[in-house]
């Protein structure tokens, strides 16, 4: 299946620009049964569902401009379209098949997921790149609050980087991400079905440090 390389391109960007520590180097590490618990005691999970669907079709958010010298209000809701945005939110209508982890977050067989993306991107391109990926693994989170404007919104772990595309033989591909972490990431489970099986694994917890990564003892 060709790819429509717009959304690939743009969340790849975005994904060679991070170079930190992660808590986790392997997708088992992003399921919702991994618990983990910071320095400070606050606890958190990557992800609160884990689906397989396909995305239909995306349309426009809001925009938001960042209030530098406030100190109460970090960012500014404007309309999406507003020239003076400094980034914007897209809402991305899910389908979903099949639950492979988690929660079921969906209504009616359906899941809105927010992106957040620069100011040049349009909305419908960007869900037909979607809809172009095909049949997609998504890692979904509840937690995300650059979405707490609408009840109900969504959104992809990891920034919006845990998708991913299946081929015919069930073997995973993380095109959002670079090659160096996707092939870490699927390390332990490179199949839709060793991934279902790592699912059914007990929960767990996982201490981490001041730096975001996980404690080892010893």
């Amino acid at each position: 299946m060709v790819r429509n390389p717009l959304t690939i391109d743009l969340m790849r960007q975005r994904a060679e620009s991070f170079d930190g520590s992660s808590a986790y180097d392997s997708l088992v590490g992003a399921l919702p049964l991994v618990t983990y618990r910071g320095a400070d005691g606050v606890v958190g999970r990557v992800s609160s569902s884990v689906v397989l669907g396909r995305f239909e079709s995306a349309d426009a958010g809001l925009g938001f401009i960042a209030n530098v010298e406030s100190e109460t209000e970090a960012v500014t809701e404007v309309a999406f379209d507003d020239p003076a945005a400094q980034w914007r939110t897209i809402h991305a209508r899910f389908t979903q098949t099949e639950v492979v982890a988690g929660a079921d977050l969906a209504s009616d067989g359906s899941l809105t997921l927010g992106f957040a993306v620069g100011t040049q991107i349009d909305a419908a391109r960007f869900g037909e790149s979607l809809h172009a990926l095909g049949d997609v693994l998504v890692f979904v989170t509840e937690d995300s609050p650059v979405f707490a404007y609408e009840p109900g919104l969504l959104s992809v772990a990891g920034d919006g980087a845990l998708v991913a595309v299946i081929d015919e033989s069930g073997d995973l591909a993380l095109p959002f991400v670079t090659p160096f972490r996707a092939d870490s990431l699927l390390a332990d489970v490179p199949t839709l079905e060793q991934l279902r099986i790592a699912a059914q694994a007990p929960e767990t917890m996982v201490d981490l440090d001041a730096l975001g990564r996980p404690v080892t003892s010893g």
